[in-house]
């Protein structure tokens, strides 16, 4: 199976770390990592991945049997083919920074990032959380 993973940035730091679990631990399958910029040694050692540093466009993606994306940013900016089943991982706490900070511009960002979630997490497939705050 090829598999796509979408990132925004490799760099130390949970989503990174969780790609590589998983292609250390699926060996059988080919992982082809996006993310416009960054760097993750701990991957570039693994056989079965290949990183790209661009954001893939729709034709980039239909040679791929399922896209995961990790993060926000790369499921906003992402059209993925109608025939490929999409998964998106919620990593850490940082998904609800502004649930925990008060005053009024913080309440306001965070009624806006549920809105963008509702939507964006609605296109996808698969939605996971790895935490119980998530």
């Amino acid at each position: 199976m090829k598999i796509a993973m979408l990132t925004d940035k490799l760099a130390l730091g949970g989503g990174p770390e969780c790609i590589r679990l998983i292609a250390k631990y699926l060996p059988q399958h080919e992982f082809t990592i996006f993310a416009k910029s960054g760097y993750f040694s701990a991957l570039e050692k693994l056989p079965n991945v290949k990183i790209e540093y661009k954001f893939p466009t729709r034709d980039d993606l239909n040679t791929f049997d399922l896209i995961h994306c990790h993060h926000l940013r790369p499921l906003l900016h992402l059209h993925a083919p109608k025939n490929i089943p999409v998964i998106n991982t919620i990593h850490g706490i940082h998904s609800r920074q502004f649930d925990y900070k008060s005053g009024f511009k913080n309440t306001l960002f965070g009624i806006f990032r549920k809105m963008l979630e509702r939507y964006l997490f609605s296109r996808i497939a698969v939605n996971i959380a790895l935490t119980s705050d998530d």
